[in-house]
């Protein structure tokens, strides 16, 4: 599932310059005339200056009234664009905010000052296929100053300052069946040496999501949705990497199609962890995301990407009934995040990451055709004679660890392979091969050696 953002902005701006100038020529003659010729040319002198007073007076009442004009022109124009830009910022406002008054209720129960860091509105799915829907409907960030004696343990002891994270999530059936639903799980920060979870307490127990679903028995009625809040207490210098990195790391509660399913089998694939980010700079970072595919890179905010060459393929090659599709392919410049580099350090001059997307559908009615279909795997040919090893390490999870194709079914996976830029420099421009591998359910080769290559890419 592919999502691009694209923003583009433009500003126009225009000025007008007028200039007049008006130049008054005086001419004087000095002739032997008699005194009366000289009385009339003083008369009509004066009669001039008199229709010129006039006419000046005239003009400045007429420019008087056009400045006046102008000025309330330019007034109800401005009005209008500072009502506009008011209608836009209380629309963007609307787009989300907690449903019950959170700040209330945390002022009440740390007895703290409170200021809003950071919020988004704009929301976030994290699943939705099939008419379930699993969303974080927007979240912000708090910090809390001269927190209340009682929270000690919660804060570390830091209660001079510290952060709260609280985010809003709704669970929707559509279906026509009872879904299983169950309580979230761990909020990760980069640098921090453990993980967070909802903190009971800050708000009422009906408000929080936890307390919904436990009432609710974990089962979600088909045809329902419910909404409740998580709370996440962060102490002051776990705040301070937040703030440093801009984001925090939340795996999602899980949903299951039967509501007795025991061995996770029935498990919709929803992401392993979901980012949330907490600056206008990630938020535009993670928006560009979207463009690549979601190996482990990708989905555990490892690092960040950078586009170097990508691909279509489809091209689709059979086995015992089983057609394989390889859908195209993206060669990325990975950038680990500071955490991460460490182990990149026997990369030369960078890391190049070659993720490759598949689709395998079953169409062998044979038991013994059943694919294990997380155990496919697959090495990367560069110019038809070097070859390296899928990097299972970063192959996401796109479906449950032992789900198995029967005829009819099939899922989209990835293969991901990573090398040295040097490397990526040498064979650039050479041929780009896939050698697949598939595996029955008993972890049987289904294809013979080399028998479902894919040509990613020719030689130039």
């Amino acid at each position: 599932m592919k999502k691009t953002l694209r923003m583009f902005s433009a500003f126009v701006s225009t000025s007008l310059l007028l200039v007049g100038a008006i130049n008054p020529i005086f001419a004087q003659e000095s002739s032997s005339e008699a005194e009366s010729a000289q009385e009339e040319s003083a008369e009509e002198s004066d009669a001039a200056e008199e229709s010129g007073e006039e006419s000046s007076d005239a003009e400045d009442a007429d420019a008087s009234e056009v400045s006046d004009s102008s000025e309330e022109e330019a007034a109800e124009e401005s009005e209008e664009e500072t009502e506009a830009e008011g209608s836009e910022e209380e629309s963007a406002s609307e787009k989300f905010d907690f449903e019950y008054d959170i700040e209330a209720a945390l002022k009440e129960s740390t007895q703290a000052e409170i200021s809003e860091l950071f919020a988004s509105l704009e929301g976030l799915e994290a699943y939705n296929q099939d008419g379930i829907s699993y969303k974080i409907d927007g979240y912000k960030l708090y910090e809390l100053k001269n927190i209340s004696r009682d929270w000690d343990t919660v804060f570390d002891k830091q209660r001079e300052r510290g952060g709260m994270l609280v985010v809003q999530i709704t669970y929707t059936n559509d279906t026509d069946k009872p879904i299983f639903i169950g309580q979230s799980s761990k909020y990760s920060v980069i640098g921090a040496d453990r993980s967070y979870s909802h903190s009971s307490q800050f708000i009422p127990d009906e408000e929080a999501l936890t307390n919904k679903i436990i009432a609710l028995e974990n089962v979600l009625p088909a045809g329902e949705s419910i909404t409740g809040y998580e709370t996440v207490a962060l102490p002051a210098d776990v705040l301070d990497h937040v703030l440093e990195n801009g984001e925090i790391t939340y795996k999602p509660g899980y949903i299951s199609l039967d509501e007795t399913d025991e061995d996770n089998s029935k498990w919709v694939s929803m992401p392993e962890q979901v980012v949330l980010p907490l600056s206008e700079d990630n938020m535009e970072k993670q928006a560009a995301k979207g463009e690549f595919y979601p190996d482990k890179f990708i989905t555990d905010n490892l690092g960040t990407k950078e586009m170097l060459e990508e691909g279509e393929v489809n091209e689709t090659l059979t086995v015992e009934d089983v057609d394989v599709t390889v859908n195209g392919y993206q060669i990325t410049e990975f950038t680990p995040n500071k955490e991460e580099a460490p182990k990149y350090a026997n990369f030369k001059d960078g890391v190049v990451v070659y993720t490759v997307e598949y689709t395998i559908e079953n169409n062998s009615s044979q038991e013994e055709d059943q694919v294990k279909f997380m155990n496919t795997n697959g090495n990367l040919i560069l110019n038809e004679s070097i070859q390296y090893d899928q990097q299972s390490t970063f192959v996401p999870e796109v479906v449950p660890d032992d789900t198995v194709l029967a005829e009819g079914d099939s899922a989209t996976g990835y293969l991901v392979f990573t090398i040295s830029k040097d490397d990526y420099e040498i064979y650039k421009g050479r041929s780009i091969m896939v050698d697949v591998n598939v595996y029955d359910k008993d972890f049987r080769t289904m294809n013979d050696y080399q028998t479902l290559i894919f040509t990613l890419k020719a030689a130039e």
